[in-house]
């Protein structure tokens, strides 16, 4: 299936000897189920506790709010642009319905991810996680003690509000 799938590039040759790169997987009933699944879909990557791969993953909800495997694959490397792109190629090329206008696709805000859905899978939307937005923001913010301008306001000091912060 990694052939017809176009993952050629999943083996990689070094002096004459074929080395796996990464092993992809969608279960079977995934073929069937995944059109009916909603149309929002979670995706996202980890890193192994062993060698240097990458677990890339993607899950669908089904009608009973249960999460349902639609594909994952363990690719050596970091989490990146190619990995996503070879991910992405094989998860669509089993599920069409994954490059569609109705479908919404969930991610981390991953560079990597986020190009590799915009040339793999175009139609689909990518929104980004409320989690990891709000972790981003508060990285790029540094706590609210930010090198942009911000200062959070010393614990006991009226806000904007007119209310003291509570001291710990």
């Amino acid at each position: 299936m990694l052939h017809d799938a176009g993952l050629d590039s999943s083996c990689s040759e070094i002096e004459d000897k074929n080395f796996l790169s990464g092993v992809f997987l969608s279960i079977a009933p995934a073929i069937d189920s995944v059109p009916l699944l909603q149309t929002v879909y979670q995706a996202d990557a980890a890193h192994t506790n062993f060698g240097k791969y990458t677990l890339y993953s993607c899950y669908g909800i089904s009608a009973n709010c249960n999460a349902f495997l639609v594909a994952m694959a363990i690719i050596f490397g970091n989490e990146d642009k190619e990995g996503w792109s070879l991910f992405w190629k094989f998860a669509s090329t089993i599920h069409l319905s994954l490059n569609h206008p109705s479908v919404t696709i969930i991610t981390d805000q991953q560079k990597g991810s986020v190009e590799a859905m915009a040339e793999v899978i175009p139609d689909a939307m990518n929104f980004f996680c409320s989690y990891h937005r709000q972790k981003n923001i508060l990285t790029q913010v540094n706590g609210g003690n930010n090198k942009i301008g911000y200062k959070r306001p010393p614990r006991g000091t009226k806000t904007s509000g007119g209310k003291k912060n509570k001291k710990k």
